[in-house]
């Protein structure tokens, strides 16, 4: 398997931290042959509107929302109206190729169109260009039948070679009911866009970099561990053939030496490199993980 050199090496590690992280300011401290890293990641968080029940606060203090703890104090409201159907966007995090959204969407007009029955298709767009890769992962946290308002996150992923710019654009592209038995409900479409402009937040990251698997043919040019979850960009011999991505790339992350859940995330799998994100179900506190598992094979975090 072609090895780069060290310079190749450092532009890449650079390109990743960059795209995958947003990183304008990136302190790199040695320990052992590993590296430990503060990468810089785009984030916003916005206002409250008075119809909806105290916006962030109210996503931290009542509802099961465990990375909104990540989100800061608010900065201004952000949100649309259009056919008497109200998006707001309360809190967004960009972690590698997944943009997490905190929203709640509201029936203005009382009309019973919104529950916790709807599906909010959502796009992404930078410079003009779209930048999401597919619907996302929609999570209804609460409905408010007092103000029609229903409470969500969603992750959107998005293409790490597409830059997102300081200002980008969320759209709603339509509102439809949650699929039922393979079923999809009509759609309704309405003109819902809104841009954010982030600002810089500080988490703490963790850098394992250069493991060279060659039982398994896999070579691991970064791992990055953030509060969010993994992300693991390298170089496989792996046969695709019929092959699932879920049956090739396996990771497990262990917390004071104990596996903890997984929630999914985004795979993309070349024909001899892969780039994924997994997300953890609860925020990671990066100074309790223990170690990796990637494919059975345990990756020591040094101390």
């Amino acid at each position: 398997m072609e090895r780069l050199n060290d310079f190749e090496k450092q532009q890449k590690k650079d390109a990743i931290v960059e795209a995958g992280f947003a990183g304008r300011e990136v302190r790199v401290l040695k320990k052992q042959t590993l590296a430990i890293i503060v990468a810089v990641l785009v984030f916003i968080s916005v206002g409250a509107y008075a119809m909806v029940r105290e916006g962030l606060d109210f996503f931290r203090d009542e509802l099961d929302a465990s990375f909104i703890d990540l989100v800061t104090a608010p900065l201004e409201p952000v949100y649309v109206e259009d056919l008497g159907i109200r998006f707001e966007i309360v809190g967004v995090e960009r972690i590698s190729d997944v943009v997490l959204l905190y929203m709640t969407v509201q029936d203005l007009n009382g009309e019973g169109r919104v529950s916790g029955e709807i599906f909010p298709d959502i796009e992404i767009f930078a410079n003009n260009q779209e930048v999401s890769t597919g619907a996302g992962e929609y999570r209804p946290l609460y409905f408010d039948e007092d103000t029609n308002t229903v409470y969500f996150e969603i992750k959107v992923y998005v293409d790490l070679n597409i830059p997102i710019a300081d200002t980008f654009e969320v759209a709603i592209r339509c509102l439809r009911g949650i699929p039922q038995d393979g079923n999809m409900p009509p759609c309704m479409l309405g003109n819902w866009k809104m841009e954010v402009t982030p600002t810089n937040t500080d988490h703490p990251a963790l850098v394992l970099e250069g493991i060279d698997l060659p039982e398994q043919g896999v070579y691991i040019d970064h791992m990055v561990l953030v509060p969010f979850g993994v992300h693991v960009v390298g170089t496989h011999s792996f046969r695709i053939g019929n092959a699932w991505v879920s049956d090739l790339i396996d990771v497990v992350i262990e917390v004071n030496n104990e596996p903890i859940e997984m929630a999914g995330g985004g795979c993309g799998l070349g024909l001899d490199d892969f780039d994924c994100f997994l997300m953890v179900d609860e925020p990671l506190d990066i100074e309790e993980v223990t170690a990796v598992i990637f494919n059975d094979y345990r990756i020591e975090v040094p101390e």
